[in-house]
């Protein structure tokens, strides 16, 4: 489609064989641009759309006859934000001046919005103003990426410093949980604010060496004592265990189906997983509400998750946790795994829960879920191999 007029004048000398074979070759040529997966407009010296190729088109639900005619940023198919119509603009006027420009801008199609590295370049013609050409190419994918790896190596380097703080307050966490103990036992008969003091210092002590050990997880995988569990037994102690932390405001129901498959692991760590999410849904219903721990057998082929394991499992046991919370905002839904992320206010939250959960469950060759709708509720599912 680009570049009609010069279709338009080798149509008419189609008596000429050689000329006819040119026109077959625009022919071809123009069509192999319109199936570019880029984007390509082409520009008058003042910016004025000449034409557009298929992709282009069809990226803005657009047609031919809609755009000719009309300066690029205002077709309504393809939407610049305000900062990225003054670049293009700048763009236009450089390349009319014979320079090639190079920039990224966010654009808004028919349906959807991508980022595109656009390169502005003109197109000299003999005896004639230049023409010019933008061609887009969607990067969306790759600034994705981009952003990943840039959150990943912070993560790294924030681990490697962590391991360092954790040693460090490992070895001043020990004489004081020793000192602690001590204390108890040298003054069995102390009571009243002493007996207050020695209570405030064990808990928190014990509160410290916890969170310790909550970091040291990320660090050494703990693959030992795993065995053959019924989830069952599981699910009854984690019961009887939230109920104790719950209000009463808050209802716990557990529904264990019979035919429900075993799975290898330990339990003390998924015991670990299952409170977390049962305490992160206590938190999200402050005035009361139903929790509910459900299991199932689901089969899943061709399962394409972060583990990349040649011989993915099929058969899980699905461990269904559910709340009738608040929910979890979608802003921050995909955050929620980060080590250190958390939106409880200061004090309440060390941000470690969600991603030691993810880390044992991985360890055991599962993953997890969520699904969470605002003021309605959340669900986690925690998929483990089941025993075949």
């Amino acid at each position: 489609m680009l570049d009609r007029e010069l279709l338009q004048a080798t149509s008419t000398l189609e008596n000429n064989p050689l000329e006819r074979d040119v026109q077959g070759t625009n022919r071809a040529f123009h069509a192999l641009l319109d199936r570019s997966a880029q984007m390509m407009w082409l520009l008058n010296p003042d910016g004025v759309l000449l034409d557009a190729n298929q992709t282009a088109l069809d990226f803005g639900d657009v047609s031919y006859g809609q755009i000719v005619g009309r300066p690029l940023a205002a077709v309504m198919g393809w939407t610049f934000p305000d900062q990225e119509q003054g670049r293009l603009r700048a763009a236009i006027l450089s390349a009319a001046d014979g320079e090639t420009v190079r920039f990224e801008a966010d654009i808004q199609g028919a349906t959807n919005a991508a980022i595109f590295d656009l390169t502005v370049r003109p197109i000299e013609q003999a005896r004639q103003p230049p023409m010019l050409v933008v061609e887009g190419v969607n990067v969306s994918d790759r600034k994705r990426l981009e952003s990943h790896l840039h959150r990943y190596q912070r993560l790294e380097s924030l681990g490697e410093l962590t391991i360092g703080i954790v040693h460090d307050l490992t070895n001043i966490l020990t004489p004081v949980s020793g000192v602690s103990q001590l204390l108890q036992r040298e003054f069995p008969e102390a009571g009243g604010k002493q007996r207050q003091l020695f209570e405030i210092l064990t808990v928190n002590t014990n509160r410290a060496v916890k969170l310790v050990k909550q970091i040291l997880h990320f660090v050494k995988e703990d693959t030992e004592n795993h065995h053959i569990l019924d989830i069952d037994p599981l699910l009854l102690s984690v019961k009887q265990l939230v109920q104790l932390a719950l209000p009463s405001s808050v209802s716990v129901q557990t529904y264990v189906p019979a035919g429900i498959g075993q799975i290898v692991g330990n339990e003390n760590q998924l015991h670990q997983v299952l409170m977390n999410l049962c305490l992160n849904a206590r938190d999200a219903m402050p005035t009361g509400g139903n929790l509910e721990l459900s299991v199932e057998n689901v089969e899943i082929d061709g399962i394409d998750r972060s583990l990349e394991l040649e011989d993915s499992p099929t058969d899980y046991v699905m461990i269904r946790v559910s709340d009738t919370g608040s929910g979890i905002p979608p802003k921050v839904l995909d955050r929620i795994f980060e080590p250190f992320f958390t939106t409880k206010a200061a004090g309440r939250g060390t941000g470690l829960g969600l991603p030691t959960a993810m880390d044992i469950v991985k360890s055991h060759g599962g993953f997890i879920d969520v699904i969470s709708t605002e003021k309605m509720g959340t669900q986690f599912l925690v998929f483990l191999p089941a025993v075949m």
